[in-house]
């Protein structure tokens, strides 16, 4: 089936063209999306989470809170906390031994 200006490249010709052909026989991956289709794609790093539901959008923001709330109002004070104490005791420990 040739039209007119289009024919098959020998394997020959195809070694050697260099302009734009189209791959005989060969599929080629591509998204393709219906009109009205709604697909959210939500990307943590390498995580791909695709959804439509609103309950699983509001699960996972409930989530990101909670770990957001846990490193701000525990890790955090916890923390420096720890680093105080450790200060002081360095402190304390350098001031006491010079002599």
């Amino acid at each position: 089936m040739e039209s007119k200006g289009v024919r098959v490249l020998s394997k020959e010709e195809e070694k050697f063209f260099d302009g734009i052909t189209i791959e005989n026989g060969k599929v080629q991956d591509t998204d393709f999306f219906e009109t009205g289709e709604k697909i959210s794609v939500i990307r943590i790093g390498n995580f791909t989470f695709r959804t439509d539901s609103i309950w699983v959008k509001i699960l996972l923001g409930l989530i990101i809170a909670a770990v957001a709330a846990f490193l701000l109002f525990i890790a955090l004070p916890v923390a420096l906390i720890i680093l105080g104490v450790l200060l002081v005791i360095w402190f304390i420990l350098s001031f006491f031994g010079k002599k």
